[in-house]
């Protein structure tokens, strides 16, 4: 007989997948959710060592996985971590089970060129992906799960003419993997996460850096038997965690009223000034003004999306008898991370940069598309992102913010002005709304001085965010 019951969340574990491209920060931002969740941890690692890189965040065990990368070799590993009874277990990666040599696609190719049929082949994969999928779904352990990224292409045809589009990161793994995790982080390189599937809603909307406290507020989630998603976002705001624009800048929050004060979990996106210098020094924080549009001074260091007050954070709940992980300054993270994907201890000279070096102006390879990591150019990543989908020319577009703020530089926007702009850009989904939008960029491009005036005219009459 079909029965009914009332809806009612339970305690549960976490599933959570972590993708990125190189560099982007994935091993390192899993460690330290692993860490805030607390207790003992295992990582599954197939990056041939650089899993144990990071030992220095805490305490936590590895077992490697070698070539060829069947799934099979993936559930006996979550068994094993299983019986050995630990509680978190860092896969680390997915993708060598799917894309690996021995992986799915691997399994597939060669069943096909015994068949000579591709089609049938995946009816004798399929079942050993599933059975992957499955032995995480059903682990008693939280799963964080880390995917590479690649970026997606797709062909359009404009004007008679056919031309190839970027469409934006995608996870290396089978289609529709996503489905399967309570929460998936997309990592750029600027190690700057966004939640594309987040069934916690804390993360809904934000742009933040992993960090310890992240995987605080996970586990205070899965614990919680009653939604409270307000109350817990507060909470991570109250724990001295600094935050980020949003997709717009002092609009509501998704699920728990008016974004009165920053939103985060975990963000700690620290900019150094144009010189490259750090805005918290000795694992100490100057000041942290915790509402959308802040600003920290630390000297003449200005930081673009916030900037997190810390004063050597100690987070407990490591392995029984290991000493407690501690929380690391951005700056000395981001440095962390780049000796370690060089194999030098930090302060090596690999990749260290001149004082006083200037960033390029505008970009960080100097060609404009991507702003520099000093002043409030940091924050501006999601413009040029947007720019991208849009198809808008970027010089105009900078032109067009010079104007309408008078500014020199992209790395002078406020983070009020970066929401204010992906605001504006986000009403561009509206065909009619971006077609005004690429004439006002046309006549800027043309010089034409009357281009404000008819954007102003434009925009007031639509009732949408300003375009001038």
């Amino acid at each position: 007989m079909t029965q009914f019951h009332k809806a009612e969340r339970r305690k549960g574990k976490l599933r959570l997948a972590v993708a990125g491209p190189a560099g982007a920060g994935k091993t390192y931002s899993a460690l330290l959710i692993a860490f805030g969740i607390g207790s003992r941890i295992a990582m599954i690692d197939t990056e041939r060592g650089s899993g144990e890189l990071y030992n220095h965040l805490g305490a936590y065990d590895v077992c490697s996985i070698h070539p060829p990368f069947e799934p099979r070799k993936y559930i006996e590993c979550i068994h094993a971590a299983e019986n050995l009874e630990y509680d978190t277990i860092i896969i680390d990666s997915l993708t060598h089970a799917w894309a690996g040599q021995g992986g799915l696609l691997d399994i597939q190719g060669h069943i096909a060129d015994k068949t000579g049929n591709s089609w049938s082949a995946w009816r004798q994969v399929t079942p050993k992906h599933n059975e992957l999928v499955d032995s995480m779904l059903q682990s008693k352990c939280h799963i964080i799960a880390t995917m590479r990224s690649k970026m997606e292409y797709t062909q359009v045809e404009e004007n008679g003419k056919k031309q190839v589009k970027k469409l934006g990161m995608s996870p290396i793994q089978r289609d529709g993997m996503e489905y399967e995790f309570t929460v998936f982080m997309d990592l750029d390189h600027h190690h700057t996460a966004t939640a594309t599937k987040d069934r916690t809603m804390l993360f809904d909307g934000l742009y933040f850096m992993p960090t310890i406290e992240t995987g605080k507020a996970l586990l205070d989630w899965l614990e919680k038997g009653e939604s409270d998603v307000g109350a817990e976002k507060a909470a991570l705001q109250a724990a001295g965690v600094s935050a980020v624009v949003g997709s717009a800048a002092g609009t509501e929050a998704a699920a728990g009223g008016t974004v009165a004060t920053a939103q985060a979990a975990g963000v700690s996106a620290v900019v150094g000034s144009a010189a490259g210098t750090e805005a918290a020094a000795g694992g100490t924080a100057a000041t942290a003004q915790a509402a959308v549009g802040l600003e920290a001074t630390a000297g003449k260091a200005q930081t673009a999306v916030g900037l997190e007050a810390k004063a050597g954070q100690v987070v407990a709940g490591t392995s029984p008898g290991a000493a407690p992980p501690v929380a690391p300054s951005d700056g000395k993270r981001k440095s962390e991370m780049a000796a370690a994907s060089l194999g030098k201890p930090e302060g090596g000279k690999a990749g260290s940069k001149k004082e006083g070096a200037k960033p390029p102006l505008d970009g960080g390879n100097g060609n404009g598309d991507h702003p520099p990591r000093g002043g409030n150019g940091d924050g501006s990543p999601q413009l040029f992102d947007r720019l991208t989908v849009l198809n808008l020319p970027k010089d105009a577009y900078r032109r067009y913010c010079y104007r309408r703020y008078g500014i020199e530089s992209m790395t002078e926007l406020t983070p009020d002005q970066i929401g204010e702009q992906a605001k504006m850009l986000d009403s561009l989904k509206r065909p009619s709304r971006l077609k005004e939008f690429k004439a006002i960029l046309e006549q800027i491009e043309e010089g034409i001085p009357e281009a404000a005036e008819k954007g102003h005219a434009a925009n007031k009459a639509a009732n949408a965010p300003a375009f001038l």
